[in-house]
């Protein structure tokens, strides 16, 4: 990597590890702002931490101080699990969203989308695939609503790593046969 793009990822990596610093103090100051959504998407601070890849330990802390926004849609019909999927989070942290709301794998955002097909477009680790895969593992077999496409045609179209491919191949063999729409 050239000397300067080393130094603005330095720099962005940086500014990101100041921002969650001040969500953990804000939220250690006053709890009950983990419950008040940010702006008129309907985002609470836990679908925003997910979507903008926040840490175990904030994802953690804002569980805490409101678990109850795990199964709170935002405007898109989206869990914080679905904004996680979409970034490609790791196991960890799917993981925990999952302890917290153990069917948020089977729930459609409003685009009908599960979890797993924004995980498999987003090329997630192999682990997330799989511990959404074990928390609805009817969701191999699940198409989307617009166009009717499995988690593996999103994972194929990508280009996932083979290791993806097989786990959502495992899980419904039969999708190597299905064309999107069917």
């Amino acid at each position: 990597m050239p000397k300067r793009k080393r130094a603005n990822a330095a720099t962005a990596e940086a500014d990101a590890t100041a921002r969650e610093a001040e969500a953990l103090a804000r939220l250690e100051q006053d709890p009950l702002s983990a419950s008040v959504p940010a702006g008129t998407d309907g985002m609470l601070p836990l679908h925003t931490a997910c979507r903008k890849r926040g840490s175990c330990n904030l994802i953690s802390a804002l569980l805490v101080a409101h678990g109850e926004a795990c199964s709170t849609p935002d405007a898109k019909g989206r869990l914080p699990l679905h904004w996680a999927a979409e970034r490609g989070a790791d196991r960890q942290i799917v993981d925990r969203l999952l302890a917290a709301h153990p069917t948020a794998a089977a729930d459609m955002d409003a685009e009908g989308l599960l979890p797993l097909h924004l995980a498999a477009a987003a090329k997630a680790p192999r682990d997330t695939i799989a511990a959404l895969l074990d928390a609805h593992p009817e969701g191999a077999r699940t198409t989307d609503a617009s166009f009717y496409r499995l988690p593996l045609h999103f994972a194929a179209v990508r280009k996932a790593n083979l290791d993806c491919i097989s786990l959502l191949l495992g899980a419904y063999p039969e999708a190597a046969g299905r064309m999107d729409g069917e």
